[in-house]
């Protein structure tokens, strides 16, 4: 199954501010991105906005404390993202068009790592500001810890088991969590999948995109060190 699909606008657009945030935009896209930033019609601003937030909550969480890499680490690593970079956003480009009815089929959407080993998801929907739609895939022996909850979610299993207190949940079975439930460790000896309709006050899409692009930067840096 292909992780990647044919990028829109908006995703274009996406990837700009979010590696505008991470400070990885080479020289020819910075200009044309920073002309949009400018632009009053354009969601450039609010996007770039919401991933710096994203980056310096995911850098105090999860970075720890190192020294700046070298000159020649960093100019090969940039030298790797240059050769996989999208073509850069025309200066004057119009802001991308409204979003439109969104058709996934089964083999659609990349998969994104989660801060959780073992643990993938796809969007399914994220458009909302209330609530995201996502697809977990979770690999044998993979453990959620217990967690509070700030907003509701559903969970519906489509395959595979998972351990619950002391029940063991199977493929059909729904869980709902009110806002403030807290929401007990769960495990899957054999690996499962499954639905989840969350709060966007329960994690951020943006930090996990901002997660998905730090482990494909680490992933770069490790390929480019050798």
């Amino acid at each position: 199954m292909s992780d990647e699909t044919s990028p829109t606008p908006e995703d274009d657009l996406d990837d700009l501010a979010l590696r505008h945030a991470l400070g990885t935009l080479s020289a020819a896209e910075r200009g044309p991105f920073e002309t949009c930033l400018a632009d009053p019609r354009s969601p450039a601003a609010a996007l770039a906005a919401g991933y710096r937030q994203a980056v310096a909550r995911l850098a105090a969480a999860t970075a720890p404390p190192c020294a700046p890499p070298a000159p020649e680490v960093k100019a090969r690593l940039f030298e790797a993202l240059q050769r996989s970079a999208r073509p850069p956003l025309a200066a004057g480009a119009a802001a991308p068009a409204a979003a439109r009815p969104q058709v996934l089929g089964h083999q659609d959407g990349a998969w994104r790592p989660t801060p959780i080993r073992g643990v993938r998801l796809r969007e399914l929907s994220a458009s909302s500001p209330d609530y995201a739609v996502v697809l977990l895939s979770v690999e044998p022996g993979s453990v959620f810890p217990a967690h509070d909850h700030a907003g509701a979610e559903d969970f519906y299993l489509l395959q595979g088991e998972v351990l619950m207190d002391d029940r063991r949940l199977r493929p059909g079975d729904f869980v709902h969590w009110e806002a403030g439930v807290r929401h007990p460790e769960m495990r899957s000896p054999g690996g499962c999948e499954a639905m989840v309709i969350t709060s966007r006050k329960n994690y951020s899409v943006r930090l996990l995109r901002a997660y998905a692009l730090a482990h494909r930067l680490v992933e770069k840096v490790r390929q480019t060190i050798g």
